[in-house]
């Protein structure tokens, strides 16, 4: 399989089963504009971490890498307390802000 092909399934998965995430977006957003690197976590991989934690029943979550937040915002919508560490201040910050935007209160960042 060749990586356009590769990225053409995931196009598809993301489109007709993982659906976009407005909520979500903003934090990939709000990365972009506070001029981060992009998110490490595509949209495919954040439903399977979120299927794996849903799964098995995850009550706390210890998330290393913070980047843009997008992946302890998923993870928050399941878990009763996520705590998220990023060794990059400027990418903690950003991502704090942006979760604090989204109104999760059950995540320490």
């Amino acid at each position: 399989m060749t990586m356009d092909q590769v990225n053409e399934v995931e196009n598809y998965l993301v489109e007709t089963v993982i659906h976009p995430d407005v909520a979500l977006n903003e934090a990939i957003e709000a990365g972009d504009n506070a001029g981060l690197p992009p998110i490490a976590v595509a949209p495919g991989e954040g439903k399977l971490l979120h299927l794996l934690a849903l799964m098995s029943g995850a009550k706390r979550v210890l998330e290393i890498g913070t980047g843009s937040g997008y992946q302890a915002a998923v993870l928050a919508r399941l878990a009763r307390k996520v705590c998220t560490v990023e060794i990059v201040a400027p990418l903690g910050e950003a991502a704090a802000t942006a979760l604090k935007a989204l109104g999760h209160d059950n995540i320490d960042a």
